[in-house]
């Protein structure tokens, strides 16, 4: 089920405030990854952690989504996780583009 609040978020992954602000105006700070982990759970190397990250080999950027947990039978995520993946990466993807210029 979807609150006011995730339609908001949702929203405004197209034109996200930057999460950080450089001092400098000639310099960008662009987040290309994130870690997605439960309270109490290490971001780096805990076994629940999950990474996500914007990537581009000159085809255009996308996502990729790794785990710590090992992915022999595939990435295990729930529905939560997934829901807060897909916002990270909306937002990865529009700061990179806001990075690069593009307006893919």
């Amino acid at each position: 089920m979807t609150t006011k609040r995730n339609d908001a978020e949702r929203q405004n992954t197209h034109n996200p405030k930057p999460a950080f602000e450089s001092p400098c105006p000639d310099i960008l700070i662009t987040p290309i990854k994130v870690a997605l982990h439960r309270k109490g759970n290490n971001p780096i190397f805990g076994e629940l952690g999950i990474h996500i990250s914007v990537e581009d080999e000159a085809a255009g950027p996308f996502i990729v989504i790794e785990s710590n947990e090992g992915q022999e039978n595939g990435l295990r995520i729930d529905m939560d996780e997934l829901e807060v993946a897909v916002v990270v990466a909306r937002q990865l993807l529009a700061g990179f583009h806001n990075a690069v210029g593009s307006s893919k």
